[in-house]
């Protein structure tokens, strides 16, 4: 933690700001390779092993690359000495130095990635994703207190990395680059941007927009076809979605674009804002460009956001100049902890704290990823694992990759509509924007996740001045037991949003028990009625029932009701409701009573439905004051009639 904090401490990544005209001399010698053997640059050095029945690491000095460069190149071995060294004098200490290069690789291998040390500090260079040509690198250090230095590139992995055109320039008082650090965001019409919490989907073309609706998203991140783009508007309307859009290269259909947008036409508000670069640090991406591409944009429509999306958080600080919302979409299954992701937003957070963070949450795999790395699609529980992690670090919309892995697979699909259709039932709670994170507190062998951080992470929500939301997530694949610390004072239980169970919290603290990637909602301010069906005045029946906050979403996604509970509704005036089994998850009774408290109509048995047309919707047959849903077969046990009474505490 102690190197972390050093890097972090010193390093601004410059992405390409400077042009060697704005610094000073090159400092590295020989940096054309110039040998007099073939084999080794003057002044350069490379690794040699020692040690026998190994693999021995390979040097070559050539030209190498498309198009072909002098260049130092490694393809490593288990001998952990490939390396290429050089030692630069003339440094002035506490100044800052541009060091750029160009790195090139044949072909590209998930998880194979070179590394470079300068000034001490040792770099991965996981932003080298370019294969088959060149790729520019440039970033800022702090000499500290050295008068000299090493350069060193390094690879441990069988294949062939190449580096070439190194530069070190002092970089003169006065002219840091300004890009190279956060500026202030552009203002944000937040109204505009989040009347909904952002649910939004990759890869959906104006034929799947029907599709995606009926999975619960509210937005697509989509582009314009060669046509006009009112066809893509009026899909946009008629299925009420958001976007955001990826501006076209043609200039000719983006301006049409932008002027719709522009214009008073109500459907140009369906934009949400421009995708404006999708991981430019991995392809080294001048900031100049994406510049040029904005100042286009802004002729027309100049108050919209500019969405980026970035894989390596250390480079958001850099980017952050041209985009308003740095999108986070680090893909961690199945290789990788789930918090790879919370950290990403942890480090986008403080280094663009004046951007709004979203997430990209990963909802592909399989066979076709396979070479890639995600050899399989994510399980229902890591995606709700991670969608929730990813708002309790602190995003404020979240985007699914990709709907093509959703479309052809249909358990896929059902397992991610769930999901989104329980996000957007808390919707509102996730604006509130009035949220804290809370400590977690373990009690057994787990003490850490793959982080080193405690394994469950939590979050308390306050959605208005009687209820707050607790979620927690289990991060690890273990089951875990802790306790959650630092509640707010006055709070003294919490229900299990899921369940009907009932936490106590004491001394500031709620005990759980984590299943493997859980996922846990603590409501605290719920209502409870005691009520019971009378017979000729008699009791026939008692139960404690939860009233409902939200009269749209009633029992969805809970998992299960005890013997006596359920839910009841209470309309200020007498309405005829309907009521339907979307996202249930198990059967229930249904009752209606009128505005006399006289049960008039109920159904048993009610099987939960998918959505997609098929569920059915049950009405009373005339107006009602209280509905109840109760655990099915609970109106078969009791003997409950039509006439019957409702009695409430």
């Amino acid at each position: 933690m102690k190197r972390m904090a050093i890097i972090l401490t010193l390093v601004i990544f410059a992405v390409l700001i400077y042009s060697p005209a704005e610094a000073g001399k090159n400092l590295i010698p020989n940096p054309d390779f110039i040998s007099p053997d073939g084999r080794t640059p003057f002044f350069w050095h490379h690794g040699v092993s020692g040690i026998e029945r190994v693999s021995k690491s390979r040097f070559a000095l050539d030209a190498a690359g498309n198009p072909p460069l002098p260049s130092i190149s490694i393809t490593g071995g288990t001998d952990r000495e490939g390396y290429w060294f050089c030692v630069i004098d003339g440094i002035k200490p506490g100044k800052n130095y541009l060091l750029s290069f160009r790195a090139y690789r044949d072909s590209f291998v998930n998880g194979y990635y070179p590394s470079f040390e300068i000034f001490g500090i040792k770099t991965r260079l996981n932003s080298h994703i370019k294969y088959g040509a060149w790729q520019d690198f440039a970033f800022v250090f702090n000499s500290g207190a050295h008068s000299a230095t090493m350069l060193s590139f390094y690879n441990d992995y069988p294949v062939m990395f190449s580096f070439s055109s190194p530069v070190l320039r002092e970089i003169p008082e006065g002219e840091e680059s300004e890009s190279a650090m956060s500026k202030p965001g552009r203002r944000i019409d937040r109204k505009r941007l989040y009347k909904v919490f952002p649910l939004g989907i990759y890869g959906s073309d104006i034929e799947g927009f029907e599709d995606v609706r009926n999975m619960g998203f509210n937005t697509v991140v989509t582009g314009v076809k060669d046509e006009s783009p009112d066809r893509l508007f009026s899909a946009l309307s008629k299925d009420n979605l958001n976007a955001i859009l990826i501006p076209p290269a043609n200039r000719k259909l983006l301006a049409s674009v932008l002027k719709k947008i522009g214009s008073s036409d109500p459907a140009g508000n369906r934009i949400l804002g421009f995708y404006i670069a999708d991981e430019p640090e991995i392809r080294s991406v001048p900031l100049g460009l994406i510049r040029k591409k904005i100042k286009e944009i802004e002729q027309y429509t100049p108050d919209l956001p500019y969405f980026m999306a970035i894989v390596r958080p250390r480079y958001v600080k850099a980017y952050s100049d041209a985009a308003d919302i740095i999108l986070m979409d680090q893909y961690p299954i199945p290789n990788q902890p789930l918090t790879w992701l919370s950290e990403s937003i942890d480090i986008a957070g403080r280094d663009a704290y004046d951007r709004d963070i979203w997430a990209v949450i990963q909802a592909f795999g399989g066979k076709q990823w396979k070479s890639s790395g995600w050899g399989r699609l994510p399980q229902y529980r890591e995606m709700k694992a991670l969608s929730y992690l990813s708002i309790i670090h602190g995003a404020r919309g979240l985007l699914y990759f990709t709907y093509k892995s959703m479309r052809d697979n249909k358990v896929h699909r059902d397992n991610v509509k769930r999901l989104v259709g329980e996000l957007g039932a808390f919707g509102e709670v996730f604006l509130s924007g009035n949220s804290r994170r809370l400590k977690y507190r373990p009690s057994d062998l787990y003490k850490t996740g793959f982080d080193g951080e405690p394994p469950v992470h939590a979050g308390i929500f306050r959605a208005d001045g009687r209820t707050s939301y607790l979620i927690a997530v289990n991060t690890i694949d273990k089951t875990v037991r802790g306790e959650i610390t630092d509640i707010p004072e006055g709070i003294r239980y919490f229900d299990e949003f899921f369940s009907d169970g009932r936490y106590v919290v004491k001394n500031r603290s709620v005990r759980g028990i984590f299943a493997p990637y859980e996922v846990k909602i603590y409501v605290s301010g719920k209502e409870y009625k005691r009520v019971a069906i009378l017979r000729s005045g008699r009791e026939a029946a008692a139960f404690y029932l939860e009233k409902a906050s939200n009269n749209t979403t009633g029992l969805m996604f809970k998992k299960a009701l005890s013997k006596n509970g359920g839910m009841i509704f209470e309309f200020s005036l007498p309405v005829k409701q309907s009521f339907w089994m979307l996202n249930m998850r198990f059967p229930i009774d249904l009752l209606f009573f009128d505005s006399h408290n006289k049960l008039i109509d109920f159904y048993q048995d009610i099987m939960p439905c998918k959505g997609d047309n098929s569920c059915v919707e049950y009405y009373p047959s005339s107006a009602v004051r209280y509905a109840l849903e109760l655990r099915s077969g609970t109106i078969e046990h009791y003997g409950i009639k039509r006439g019957d009474n409702l009695y409430i505490e």
